[in-house]
């Protein structure tokens, strides 16, 4: 669990240098979203004891699911076709309802650690499956300057003296 914890520093600090480095065509509100906040809720697990057991699931669902993303692109990079891209799309979403299920399965039978733990997953999970699924390409102005449709924003421009 703490292997998986400080993993998570590694998803925060690519997706940091994907917006300093202005690559918004890669980053999505989600993206900064998930990698900002998940490693804050298990350090927290962490912190009280709690990161064994049942959490184990979401840490190693989420473990498989960098790996495959990792190695689609690793494989574009290299200018090859993915052909599993759409399958690794719904694989994502798979992941994110997989923890919404586990947190119910915790609520009901969980005897060993706080049944609060279940909903950090029940709030925290459908929010992820909304924006996977209807905010995933977009990305808040402040950060690109740009609007949803990617034009400008009407921002006035400042003028060189």
């Amino acid at each position: 669990m703490f292997v998986h914890y400080l993993s998570k520093f590694v998803d925060w600090t690519d997706t940091f240098l994907m917006i300093g480095s202005k690559s918004f065509r890669q980053v999505s509100f989600l993206q900064v979203f998930h990698h900002a906040t998940v490693g804050m809720i298990w350090g927290a697990l962490l912190r009280k004891g709690w990161g064994g057991g049942t959490c184990v699931w979401g840490a190693f669902i989420n473990s498989v699911t960098h790996v495959l993303m990792y190695t689609h692109y690793l494989v574009t990079s290299l200018g090859l076709h993915n052909p599993l891209k759409s399958q690794l799309t719904n694989f994502q979403l798979a992941q994110f309802a997989s923890c919404v299920l586990h947190a119910a399965l915790v609520f009901a039978s969980e005897t060993v650690l706080p049944a609060r733990l279940a909903y950090i997953q029940l709030v925290y999970h459908p929010t992820l499956l909304f924006l996977f699924g209807f905010q995933m390409k977009w990305v808040p102005s402040w950060i690109t300057g740009q609007t949803i449709t990617g034009r400008e924003s009407e921002a006035p421009e400042k003028k060189v003296a």
